[in-house]
């Protein structure tokens, strides 16, 4: 699977709490963007239908870059991923740029 891919299989998972699960996610490329535009709305436009948790947690929202070349935030997920506190109640988006990553990631649910 290429990166782009997978950076919006990841941006799309990301933001399905506060889509509309009327209707499927389509699987033609060509499609997603007209899907993503008529199904995720702007969370001030969402907040008296949501969790307050999850308003709290889009309220402060955080895009960390990863980039292989050196250019982002940082050089590996893995270290993206190290970067996100435990206990963490706020959203952080791990936005992963053009590159190949050999890593093993491992992400602990507490």
């Amino acid at each position: 699977m290429n990166i782009a891919l997978t950076t919006l299989l990841i941006f799309l998972a990301a933001f399905a709490p506060i889509s509309s699960a009327t209707t499927e996610v389509p699987a033609e490329k060509s499609q997603l963007e007209a899907w993503f535009s008529g199904h995720v709305k702007p969370l001030a436009d969402r907040k008296a239908e949501l969790d307050p948790a999850l308003v709290a947690a889009e309220e402060s929202s955080t895009v960390v870059k990863v980039r292989a070349d050196g250019s982002g935030d940082f050089k590996t997920v893995t270290e993206a991923i190290a970067s996100v506190p435990a206990g963490n109640t706020k959203r952080v988006v791990i936005w992963i740029g053009e590159g190949v990553y050999k890593e093993k990631l491992t992400i602990e649910r507490k």
